[in-house]
């Protein structure tokens, strides 16, 4: 009789045992934080996890706070139901201070470009003008003086006195033609070397401007980084956990 009592009290304390397990597992639920920025650090209340960690936590609401350098800290309101899987996603847009620094290092290297470069460019561009001009000047000379010749050829072959002056004139013609374009090719040069001179002096002063320009820098004080004291998630145990987040 007494053993049968015992007996029967074991069966009853190993099934309270295992309802009230049961019970509590129950009331768990599984949680995935994913960030925008992996790099973030992340807590779930006040206990830290990794980006994509899954780990279980009780029912109910939690506070999910994520940071990461550049963006903006963000906190995050998620209700868990019993034995619920849910992955919650975080967009972490980037906070005002480092987009108006993405900006100023942009107009500060466009400027940095303009004083170091510009002077040069600009020169390319005045100098290939100029070249195009002397071919082009070039051409034209060849195909006066080849005129001028069959003018001065035919004045001096001709017979009858009309046709004559009138290779003549043509010869004076084409002849005062060629030296013109002889005289353009003579200036378009000399343009390239005042400019490549001219060129050279400013762009020995913009490249000493562009030296003393002061670069945008940016700095932000992290968040997140304090003491903290939890259980270890990393492997799964009871075990306390003492550590800053850097």
């Amino acid at each position: 009789m007494m053993r049968n009592l015992i007996f029967s009290f074991c069966l009853l304390f190993v099934s309270f045992f295992c309802y009230s397990q049961e019970s509590q597992d129950s009331s768990k639920g599984r949680l995935r934080v994913i960030t925008q920025s992996s790099t973030a650090i992340i807590y779930v209340d006040q206990i830290k996890v990794r980006y994509g960690e899954i780990v279980t936590v009780d029912t109910g609401q939690h506070v999910i706070t994520a940071w990461a350098p550049k963006r903006k800290k963000t906190r995050e309101l998620v209700r868990l139901g019993n034995n619920y899987i849910k992955t919650f996603r975080i967009k972490m847009p980037f906070t005002e201070e480092y987009k108006k620094y993405r900006n100023d290092k942009l107009l500060y290297n466009v400027k940095k470009s303009a004083l170091k470069y510009g002077p040069m460019a600009a020169y390319i561009y005045f100098a290939l003008g100029e070249f195009t001009d002397i071919s082009n000047s070039n051409d034209k000379a060849d195909s006066f003086l080849k005129r001028a010749n069959e003018n001065k050829f035919n004045a001096e072959t001709s017979f009858w006195p009309r046709d004559i002056e009138s290779n003549r004139l043509d010869f004076e013609f084409n002849k005062l033609k060629y030296e013109n374009e002889i005289d353009n090719i003579n200036k378009s040069w000399q343009g390239v070397y005042i400019g490549l001179a001219a060129t050279t002096v400013v762009n020995y002063f913009t490249w000493k401007l562009a030296k003393k320009m002061t670069q945008p820098k940016y700095t932000e004080k992290p968040q997140l980084s304090k003491l903290f004291i939890g259980p270890d998630r990393q492997f799964q145990t009871a075990q306390l956990t003492i550590g800053f987040n850097f």
